[in-house]
């Protein structure tokens, strides 16, 4: 298309190398079908982004670009063929698509510290670390909810907190409030967690008090929690345990205990958690033999 190369030569002036060139070279070809002059340019922004960390894979780019641009359904084809090319220029080993070989989750699932919804007899459990303030993790949010809806029992969810404070400085309070809001005489963390991720950018402590008394919460009791910071012990234990099974992004996964890296798209997850399902179903029902 003329219009896209118009627009990729105003590109090169920016670039130098021989290794921008050919990068180039990748775009104007990947972006015949395509015409979107403006995601060429989100990828030359972030490619370094891309390059260090493996786990934002290609589905979940295009996914977090959403609010930017609109790629029509039909072209994201060829723009997935494009950052396949464009990892290998890079420098990126590999875009990962499934989960990660060898990656553990630290800490196991315990009933009497984890937020968890679903039965635990459940033959499959996905943990999520997140993020109140992330707007990936929101996006998540709504995947995650018809991910439950559609699996109903077979599935069990784990919420762990990871708030990235360099990048958003008053996650960690966000993420105070929904453990204040999940002590044992409130008793609604859930509550907190679905409002949260419905209004939860950009709150501030005027709002995360609104949103306890919104939700019922004994407000003396939320904020004698709250800012005596009473929670901050198990907020720090999740940060830990997920930097020791190497998360370093929101959202990030876990099947089974298994770091899991691919997609996060609704069809990505489901067909994950229903592999997974119908091998946890075989262990149990071995294992009772």
């Amino acid at each position: 298309m003329a219009g896209g190369r118009r627009t990729n030569k105003s590109i090169t002036e920016t670039l130098t190398s021989k290794e921008d060139l050919e990068l180039q070279r990748k775009i104007t070809t990947a972006t015949e079908g395509f015409g979107t002059t403006k995601f060429c340019e989100l990828i030359l922004r972030d490619r370094t982004r891309i390059s260090k960390d493996n786990a934002l894979t290609v589905s979940n780019y295009i996914i977090a670009m959403q609010h930017e641009i609109n790629p029509r359904p039909n072209t994201i084809r060829t723009v997935i063929q494009f950052l396949a090319e464009l990892s290998k220029i890079v420098g990126i080993e590999k875009l990962q698509s499934h989960a990660s070989e060898n990656i553990k989750l630290t800490i196991p699932v315990s009933e009497s510290r984890d937020h968890i919804q679903g039965p635990p007899t459940a033959p499959v459990t996905l943990l999520e670390y997140g993020d109140y303030e992330c707007p990936y993790c929101a996006q998540a949010y709504i995947i995650i909810k018809e991910v439950q809806e559609r699996l109903g029992g077979k599935l069990r969810f784990v919420f762990r907190n990871f708030p990235v404070t360099n990048v958003r400085p008053h996650a960690y309070e966000t993420a105070l409030a929904a453990e204040a809001a999940a002590a044992a005489a409130q008793d609604k963390f859930w509550e907190m967690y679905d409002y949260l991720f419905k209004h939860g950018q950009w709150v501030t402590n005027d709002n995360l008090r609104q949103s306890a008394a919104k939700l019922g919460l004994d407000l003396a009791g939320f904020d004698r929690d709250f800012l005596d910071r009473r929670y901050s012990d198990h907020i720090d234990e999740d940060i830990q345990s997920a930097k020791s099974s190497g998360v370093k992004s929101t959202p990030s996964f876990f099947i089974n205990e298994d770091r899991y890296d691919g997609a996060w798209d609704l069809d990505s997850l489901l067909g994950a958690l229903d592999e997974e399902s119908v091998f946890g179903w075989r262990q149990t029902k071995n294992s009772s033999i």
